[in-house]
């Protein structure tokens, strides 16, 4: 997982398949479907989709996911179709249903925010993306709340109201130095690069 925060996408999914194999040996059903899924992030951000959703497709037939696996490998799937821009395809996705508390995958609910934008859903993104922040104010992860501000900042772009964008920004850049993330704000900057083009 570090290999991916550090954007080494082609490394992450050799260890990945790797992990694959030992869990195999093991015939730990649940561990390999954890990994594969993981396999399939690596593979999304090294560009190879279609690998990718094959990969998430073949994870979610079987029924050795409990809730919280399924919900990740569905919101796994949906980044990938949202890359490919077949939005109503990920908003088909039962993952969209659940609700963001305590202890929820911050990933799951921030992708489900990402598809709701992309689906032209304004207004349930942003409930979500609030509903994210708050049930990670508490966490102990800045990873966690790094990746709710950074849904709640992609529904501020998409509302055109930069001033409030530019105090998350200030926010998110500080906790991405602290986290040891600097991937999480570069992927931001882009983001910021053609909202603040749009605004002239």
């Amino acid at each position: 997982r570090l290999l991916l925060e550090r954007g080494r996408s082609l490394a992450a999914d050799a260890t990945f398949e790797d992990a694959v194999s030992q869990a195999e040996a093991a015939r730990d059903e649940p561990l390999i479907a954890s990994c594969r899924i993981w396999q399939a992030a690596a593979r999304t951000d090294a560009g190879r989709l279609t690998a990718a959703e094959s990969r998430c497709r073949a994870v979610l037939i079987p029924a050795v996911l409990d809730r919280d696996e399924r919900a990740r490998a569905e919101a796994t799937l949906a980044r990938i179709l949202v890359w490919q821009r077949r939005h109503d395809e990920a908003r088909r996705l039962d993952f969209l249903a659940l609700r963001a508390v305590a202890d929820s995958d911050p990933f799951v609910h921030g992708t489900a925010v990402r598809v709701l934008l992309a689906s032209g859903d304004l207004f349930t993104a942003g409930q979500r993306a609030r509903d994210l922040v708050t049930a990670t104010s508490a966490s102990a992860d800045p990873l966690a709340q790094i990746i709710a501000v950074t849904a709640h900042l992609r529904v501020l772009l998409a509302t055109g109201d930069l001033t409030l964008v530019d105090e998350r920004v200030r926010e998110l850049r500080a906790s991405a130095r602290a986290a040891r993330v600097p991937l999480r704000f570069a992927r931001v900057s882009v983001l910021l690069v053609d909202a603040y083009r749009r605004a002239g």
